[in-house]
């Protein structure tokens, strides 16, 4: 039960790093190249994607350290 929980806080901290490199990658392109929208819609996509995997990870660490 312990591994689970390393493996699931190393799984949550890599999608954490990957939503903010996402932002930071939207803000620049936002910023730098006003005619990328298509390329922005597709990380956008990306980012949200990964947001609901961080959530469920999230909830699901929540239920296990929680006894009940």
């Amino acid at each position: 039960m312990i591994q689970e929980g390393i493996k699931m806080n190393d799984k949550l901290t890599e999608l954490v790093s990957e939503h903010r490199s996402l932002d930071w990658r939207i803000k620049k392109l936002e910023l730098l190249s006003p005619f990328k929208e298509d390329e922005i819609k597709v990380l956008k996509k990306k980012k949200l994607n990964l947001k609901d995997k961080i959530e469920v990870l999230k909830v699901n660490d929540n239920r296990t350290a929680i006894p009940g």
